[in-house]
């Protein structure tokens, strides 16, 4: 790897946090175009039952910010993940030992941590379940990535050192 480990962790913490600003930046323009133009957003369908009685149908248009929002969703979702694996796998592959492996452990770790600080800051604890679901969320997801790096990682120290071993009975 080109630069030292915590430019690499850095640029993590900045990729996560950087779409998580884009994320909402773009959440308060939705919110303001949809209460500014909610009469041209909105449709009602009235209709008439047999009984006499009659129903209003609502349908909702998408405001123009509705498809960037879901990609920058999506991105921010995907993209640290993504940034963890290779940067992890990346540095481990510079130099096969223990102590890169402990050192590659940081990008989960780091990864965890600013997913964690996020969703205590947006959440809000009073909300009951869906407090409790997207924590448990949280947990499991950050834990899927760890333990998938640590036995990625583990794979390549162990089979590094079954080539050095063969190649000293050589």
């Amino acid at each position: 790897m080109k630069y030292p480990l915590g430019w690499y962790l850095g640029l993590l913490v900045g990729s996560i946090f950087g779409l998580y600003i884009l994320g909402q930046g773009f959440v308060a323009l939705d919110t303001a175009y949809t209460i500014e133009h909610s009469a041209a957003l909105t449709t009602a369908e009235t209709v008439t039952l047999s009984d006499g009685s009659s129903v209003t149908n609502y349908a909702y248009s998408h405001t123009p910010y509705f498809l960037p929002l879901q990609a920058i969703g999506l991105m921010s979702i995907f993209l640290p993940v993504v940034l963890v694996f290779y940067w992890s796998i990346r540095y481990m592959l510079v130099e096969k030992n223990t102590r890169r492996l402990l050192y590659s452990l940081s990008f989960p770790l780091l990864y965890a941590l600013c997913e964690g600080i996020y969703f205590f800051a947006v959440m809000d604890p009073s909300s009951g379940w869906e407090y409790m679901i997207g924590m448990s969320l949280l947990f499991v997801w950050s834990g899927i990535v760890f333990f998938s790096i640590v036995l990625i990682n583990t794979i390549l120290l162990l089979r590094s050192k079954k080539r050095v071993s063969s190649d000293r009975e050589k």
